[in-house]
């Protein structure tokens, strides 16, 4: 779609209202078909097409910085301008820039996962399973050695009398372990 045809598209939505009652505010006008528009549109296709088969909606835009190709061409052009600007790299040199820009970009990775986590980190889980079961690692408990991890660990457990442990609901408040 062009830019033209997205501002009708956006246009429209907004006349018809279906905009505002979706996202309760109108969209705005500027050509992007972002994850609102794109929204807004399948809902209109939904409401006038009501077959069981899907429609097909162009997929929302993504900002630049995204994009695998543009950072690819930067490289390659950084890269081409480096040549052609006499600079060159032998095998130490190229090595430690690739270390040294794969330890900034682990760096950068973490600070932005860090400050865009919506949800607090479950130390325990491991990896959720097929039919909703999670596998977890044995948890220490604020204070105390973890749990599962040896004698005395279950509530009422007396030193040296260590439970068999299973995964599944029980005593524990995120149902890691119980005893059997």
């Amino acid at each position: 779609m062009t830019k033209t045809e997205i501002v009708a598209l956006q246009q429209a939505l907004n006349q018809s209202g279906l905009a505002y009652r979706m996202l309760g505010a109108p969209l705005e006008e500027d050509g992007i078909y972002g994850p609102r528009t794109q929204a807004a549109h399948r809902a209109h296709l939904d409401a006038i097409d009501r077959t069981p088969v899907p429609n097909v909606t162009p997929p929302a835009a993504k900002p630049w910085w995204t994009s695998r190709a543009l950072w690819g061409a930067l490289a390659t052009l950084a890269a081409s301008l480096g040549g052609l600007a006499g600079y060159a790299l032998d095998a130490s040199q190229l090595t430690e820039l690739a270390v040294t820009a794969a330890t900034l970009a682990s760096g950068l990775l973490a600070l932005v996962g860090t400050l865009r986590r919506s949800a607090p980190i479950d130390p325990g889980l491991v990896a959720r399973l097929p039919g909703g079961a999670d596998l977890r690692l044995p948890v220490r408990a604020p204070g105390g050695p973890a749990l599962g991890s040896g004698p005395g660990d279950g509530p009422g457990q007396p030193p040296g009398d260590a439970p068999a442990h299973r995964a599944g609901p029980g005593p524990d408040p995120r149902g890691a372990f119980t005893p059997e």
